[in-house]
């Protein structure tokens, strides 16, 4: 990877594979340019007029030059406009943390929980209370692995209430989230044990993926909701694979590394047959209910719940971007790094802190030797043959 810089802009460049990456610092923005964008942005870089940029790429993409020159001059606009070019000033992207529900004090004491687990995921210790033992329990479900025994710094303490005819979340005395259906409970807690998860650890970003290893090699899974990634996990950890975490990836450090986040995993319903031949414990789990209506089961393997004593973080050694297509076949191709680049950026992905030029130039270095994939898939016994494969 090589970098550069306009004697007067904001912006900061990076090659990648043969494109060019800018990183507006004033926007906090990344852009991915294009070929002829990359052409144009080289030539500004170069201090090459617009007419003798226009002049170059009409000649080595054989367009008019006309067109050439309008191509430019779009470009250049562009950039005008997301505050590439110094004096043009963007409102800069947040990242704070949200404040819990403001307005509601801590449970009176009459509703105060009577019974509590302590636990611990990655860096965050915390209590979990409640008022009614039902809720105590399903609670215990979703992360009675994480239980610790004994006295332990507690950072969190989360209080789930009845109020109202509703279950209320309270994270150290203040209103965090509720829900009215019963069934929505739990998906409720995992999604801000999650978020509290992340929001204690020391990572460099949060990533919308999965991730499992196999010997040395660990495979990171970025992907929207709805693109298998779950899936593929489970159907993977049956096949020799080691669970390393579904659904939030935590990256740490230079080099780049991932935490392991031992979280069950979230099945949807449309993927319980598909899984039972492979975890016929599935059929059995508790249906949820997601706040988007979706219906879940909660599942990690018998031989994962020890995951903890792992070795906690890895190196991921590819990545791959699954998307389950129906009669898709299975279909691996190689990527390039900025093609990754953006996929991640459309898979998800939230950062602790505002970005800055070192965070991108590791993150553009990580993706430069680390091999991307993306894997269209239908039937899981070749997908897994696909994964394996990789990590042969």
């Amino acid at each position: 990877m090589s970098e550069s810089r306009l004697e007067l802009s904001n912006t900061v460049s990076f090659e990648l594979d043969g494109d060019v990456l800018l990183f507006v610092e004033s926007s906090n923005r990344m852009i991915l340019l294009n070929e002829t964008a990359s052409s144009i942005w080289r030539g500004l870089q170069s201090a090459m007029s617009v007419s003798d940029i226009s002049e170059e790429l009409a000649a080595r993409t054989g367009c008019s030059p006309e067109r050439a020159l309008r191509d430019c001059a779009e470009s250049i606009e562009r950039w005008q406009e997301l505050g590439v070019f110094k004096g043009e000033q963007q409102p800069s992207g947040t990242t704070d943390e949200p404040e819990a529900r403001p307005g509601t004090e801590a449970p009176a004491s009459a509703d105060l929980p009577t019974l509590e687990n302590s636990y611990r995921l990655l860096g965050l210790s915390f209590v979990f209370r409640a008022t009614h033992p039902s809720d105590a329990q399903a609670v215990y479900d979703l992360v009675g692995h994480l239980s610790v025994q004994g006295p332990a710094p507690v950072q969190l303490i989360f209080d789930l209430v009845r109020s109202g005819g509703r279950y209320v979340l309270h994270a150290n005395g203040r209103v965090l989230d509720e829900c009215e259906d019963r069934r929505e409970l739990v998906p409720m807690v995992h999604a801000n044990l999650l978020l509290a998860a992340y929001r204690h650890s020391d990572c460099v970003a949060g990533l919308h993926a999965a991730a499992v290893a196999r010997g040395e090699h660990c495979i990171l899974m970025p992907g929207i909701s709805g693109s298998g990634k779950s899936t593929l996990t489970a159907a993977l950890l049956a096949h020799g694979f080691e669970y390393c975490t579904d659904d939030l990836v935590l990256l740490t450090g230079d080099p780049i590394h991932l935490r392991a986040f031992p979280m069950r995993i979230g099945l949807k319903s449309g993927t319980w047959r598909a899984l039972e031949t492979r975890w016929p414990e599935i059929s059995s789990l508790p249906v949820h209910r997601r706040a988007d209506g979706k219906f879940i089961r909660y599942f990690l393997p018998q031989k994962c719940l020890g995951s903890q004593a792992g070795p906690g973080t890895y190196e991921p050694t590819c990545i791959v971007f699954p998307r389950y297509r129906e009669d898709a076949g299975c279909d691996l191709r190689r990527i390039g790094s900025g093609d990754a680049l953006m996929r991640l950026t459309e898979a998800g992905y939230d950062l602790p802190n505002r970005l800055d030029r070192q965070v991108v130039s590791t993150l553009v270095d990580w993706l430069s030797a680390t091999p991307c994939y993306e894997l269209d898939y239908s039937p899981l016994d070749q997908a897994i043959d696909a994964m394996s494969a990789i990590t042969s």
